[in-house]
């Protein structure tokens, strides 16, 4: 997770992360940090979480197309 601090802290923000692996505290951290560089306002209306097991490549390109 260094590489991501490092960029969340010089305001490289990317426009979709993907995060995987049997680490749940660890990807829910990563997901936190990301939250808290990110978004202003409430995250409901700033975020969009999509679980790999229901989703298809489709609903993610229109996940990352919506403004």
């Amino acid at each position: 997770m260094d590489g991501l601090d490092r960029d969340l802290a010089a305001g490289k923000i990317l426009p979709v992360y993907v995060f995987v692996g049997s680490e749940e505290l660890t990807k829910r951290e990563a997901v936190n940090a990301v939250c808290a560089a990110a978004l202003d306002g409430p995250k409901e209306f700033n975020e969009t979480r999509l679980l790999w097991r229901e989703t298809n490549g489709d609903q993610i390109v229109d996940a990352c197309q919506t403004l």
